[in-house]
Order: structure tokens, then C-alpha cells, then sequence
């Protein structure tokens, strides 16, 4: 069933432009990703492994999201934003890697893996830019993990998907917004947010459908922001990622510096080393 879905998804993005394809694939992942706190907890991506990889592969998911959301609203060249998410696909496509494992098993482990395999899907949707049937495959199959992973909780999305197609077709973007369809896991995913100190993504999500999805200027400036995070923080994870946002959103910068002691002999230059540096 899900198959036939992406293949009639397929048909449909036919003639669409490259800006609505990641458009519709950066909907497909928005609109799933509360299913990855359907546990509550994250706790699939700690089952396996010695250590907690939950920060890492939560942000993974995120910043696929969010080049994605580049390539469908920006004007003009977003190379830079690939090249601060080069690795998005990877890493969304190893954090699902890291719940297949239990997929077989339980139901909530396998639809967090088709999430994480949806983000990376529309990342691959934003990279194709050279060959316009490339990512529209690969939007695709975004919509096919993003019915699968629901349709393992009892969500149908397929309608909600059809009619984005269609709105984005005819330029309303009117979206439906509405997320009683979740039930509990709405709040399950933002109380497993903030349990491991991602406020920040819990609040930018409900604002984003409080706003129906819309980005304005200022929500598209704060994904570039999130996309040049300085490496220590992406390497830390979501939450690090969260609270240099938060920082940013305040007015402060962060500042490095270090203290430097020069020894030396008499003559040997050290006055002209320190003047050079």
C-alpha cells in the first residue's frame, strides 16, 4: 500500500519545480516528526549502544529538516546551506540505521526509524538540484516513509499529503495545521523534548504550526542561523544547539579566546612574535 502511495506521489510531482518539490518533502517531514516522541522518551536510540547518541541523531533529523526547508524557500543560490549540512543525509539516514534493530519488534521503535528515513529522504530532495526526476524520487519516497511511520500508530496521513500537493500546485499553501490529529503523542514529543533540554525545538516546532507553516523572513534568518552553528555545538547535539539559539535570540555572541605565555632567550623576538599575533 505504502509502495502504491509513492509511486501515485511520484506521478503527481510530474512538472512541479524544484521549489515545490522540497517544498512538499519538507511538509512530509514536518508533519511526521512528532512520531519520534510517540514513547516519550527517545529511548531507541539508547537501547543499543554503550552510549546516548539521543542529542546527535535528534539533530541530525532537524538540520535535514531544516536545508530542506532552505532549498524550498530560498531565493536564490543556498549552496552554503548544503555545505553546512553536507552530511544531513547521512546522518538522518545512520539515525534511523540505529532503531532498525528493533523495528520488527515494536511498532513505536519502526515508525521513529521511517521518521528519521523520511528527514533524510528530503534532504536528498533538496540536494538533487541537477536532475529535477532525482528528487522528485527522492520526495517520494519521503511521503512513503512518512505514511509508513504513521500508519504503524494508526495515523493516516495520505490526505493531508494529497491536499499539500494540491494547495502547493495551485500557490494557496492554505496547510492544515490542526495537530488533534496526534492525540497523545503531541504531547509526548514535546515532553520528550524537554526532558532532554530542547525547549528550544518543542517552541519553534508549535510555533511553526501555530503558524501554518508559513516561514517569514525572520523564521527563514533563524534556520540560516541554525545552519551556521559553530562545529562544538553541532557535535554536541540538539539541545547545544538549542541553547546557542537562545543565546543568539538574547543578543550574545560567543567569544573564544586563550592566554598564550612566550618564553624565550633575551633577543630571540619575542616582543615582534607577540606584536605578529
Amino acid at each position: 500500500m505504502a509502495g502504491e502511495f509513492k509511486n501515485q506521489i511520484e506521478e503527481r510531482l510530474h512538472g512541479h519545480t524544484r521549489e515545490d518539490i522540497c517544498l512538499f518533502a519538507w511538509l512530509c517531514v514536518v508533519r511526521v516528526l512528532p512520531i519520534l516522541g510517540n514513547k516519550g522518551d527517545f529511548e531507541y536510540w539508547t537501547a543499543i549502544r554503550s552510549d546516548d547518541r539521543r542529542q546527535t541523531h535528534l539533530l541530525s533529523v532537524l538540520r535535514a529538516l531544516d536545508v530542506t526547508a532552505t532549498a524550498a524557500y530560498a531565493a536564490g543560490d543556498v549552496t552554503a546551506a548544503y555545505a553546512a549540512a553536507y552530511d544531513a543525509y547521512a546522518d538522518a539516514a545512520d539515525a534511523a540505521v540505529a532503531v532498525a534493530a528493533y523495528a520488527d519488534a515494536y511498532a513505536a521503535y519502526a515508525a521513529a526509524a521511517y521518521v528519521a528515513h523520511a528527514a533524510a529522504y528530503a534532504y536528498a530532495a533538496a540536494a538533487y538540484v541537477a536532475h529535477a526526476a532525482a528528487y522528485a524520487y527522492a520526495a517520494a519516497y519521503a511521503a512513503d516513509a512518512t505514511v509508513a511511520a504513521a500508519d504503524h500508530l494508526c495515523i493516516d496521513l495520505r490526505p493531508l499529503l494529497l491536499e499539500d500537493l494540491e494547495n502547493i500546485k495551485t500557490g494557496r499553501h492554505n496547510f492544515h495545521h490542526d495537530i488533534s490529529i496526534y492525540g497523545d503523542i503531541w504531547d509526548n514529543f514535546q515532553n520528550a523534548l524537554c526532558d532532554i533540554g530542547c525547549e528550544y525545538w518543542g517552541n519553534w516546532y508549535a510555533q511553526l504550526f501555530k503558524r501554518g507553516f508559513a516561514l517569514d523572513s525572520n523564521g527563514y534568518e533563524e534556520i540560516e542561523t541554525r545552519l551556521s552553528v559553530p562545529k562544538e555545538y553541532l557535535e554536541e547535539g540538539a539541545a547545544s544547539v538549542g541553547r546557542y539559539m537562545e543565546r543568539s535570540k538574547q543578543g550574545t555572541e560567543t567569544i573564544s579566546e586563550t592566554r598564550i605565555i612566550i618564553l624565550g632567550e633575551k633577543g630571540a623576538g619575542k616582543t615582534c612574535l607577540a606584536r605578529r599575533l
